[in-house]
């Protein structure tokens, strides 16, 4: 079992026992790891296609749904194949024979692969330069993204990306893109921006450096300004709560206070003397008595044991007296 997401030994250990290998094969006569005999081999080669065709298909599943958050990239940048379809057909041509076009054979039976890396998912977002990096309008609808959580908007961007594509990228983050492809619109004034200013499109892209900023501050001060007000309600609600605290606080430090008083008062009172009083002497001669008393009962206890047991011991010895004549 995986203990977290980054348990890199554990899916390691589970890629070795589940996918490399199937326990219940190693259990079948006739396995080994190096020279398995003839009648395992087959069974072998469709347990490792099964894995791999489960891999391809669940990879693809995932990142068309974006199962991950942040959703990386699937395939390397520098990758040779960067398609689903293309490593099964790279897959089928080295070690399948005899089937022709797998893709189509496999669509029959429901395995449909669709996803396909493009220029988009394998750019960089990381900004060094304000005045030049937001000025393509990727970035800026990739912030968009984040923020109102609206997916695939990114995908109707349009790069490598020109004058006239980028502001169409700008004008996509800002207001102006209707989305046909999925049948809805999203603005950014119904996400509850309203840009101050004269921000437009073709500032962005001519890299206006204050509107740009502008831009950003006003994206930021929407984005924590409810934050900032749940914050404000919380402290209000604290200095209000004060006065209770205080007095509550006050009062049990007013009890700890008299208690350590009285303590102290009882503590310096001075006791009566005990050696020399008539309770002690009353004590000491009840002690007396009663160990006198314990004494005589302790002593004749053991003379009626003594008593009860002599008779017996007189007649064991008879017993015994008679048996040896």
């Amino acid at each position: 079992m995986l203990r977290s997401n980054n348990d890199i030994i554990g899916l390691t250990r589970f890629l070795l026992i589940r996918f490399f290998s199937d326990p219940q094969l190693t259990k079948m006569p006739g396995y080994h790891k190096i020279y398995p005999s003839q009648k395992i081999v087959p069974k072998l080669n469709q347990f490792i296609l099964k894995k791999f065709l489960y891999l391809i298909y669940f990879l693809d599943y995932a990142k068309q749904h974006k199962l991950i958050g942040h959703d990386p990239c699937l395939f390397h940048k520098r990758a040779e194949h960067k398609e689903s379809r293309e490593i099964l057909l790279s897959f089928s041509h080295e070690l399948l024979s005899g089937i022709g076009d797998v893709v189509t054979e496999l669509r029959k039976q429901g395995y449909i692969l669709t996803h396909r890396q493009t220029y988009i998912e394998e750019y960089d977002y990381a900004v060094t330069d304000i005045r030049c990096d937001l000025r393509d309008g990727l970035r800026l609808c990739r912030v968009m993204e984040l923020i109102t959580g609206v997916r695939k908007l990114i995908q109707h961007c349009r790069v490598p990306a020109k004058y006239m594509q980028k502001e169409h990228n700008v004008n996509l983050a800002l207001n102006l893109a209707r989305f046909t492809l999925c049948s809805f619109c999203v603005y950014l004034h119904q996400a509850g921006y309203t840009l101050k200013g004269d921000i437009d499109a073709k500032s962005i892209v001519d890299g206006h450096c204050e509107k740009t900023l502008s831009l950003l501050w006003q994206i930021i001060h929407k984005y924590q300004a409810p934050r900032d007000r749940a914050a404000r309600v919380i402290q209000r609600w604290w200095r209000g709560k004060m006065w209770y605290l205080c007095v509550k606080n006050f009062l049990r430090a007013r009890r700890n206070l008299a208690a350590v008083i009285i303590q102290r008062v009882w503590r310096r009172k001075p006791m009566p003397s005990w050696e020399c009083s008539e309770e002690r002497k009353c004590f000491l001669h009840l002690r007396a008595a009663t160990i006198c008393l314990q004494i005589w009962w302790r002593n004749v206890r053991e003379t009626r044991k003594k008593k009860l047991r002599k008779p017996m011991v007189i007649r064991l010895q008879r017993k015994d007296g008679e048996s040896c004549c």
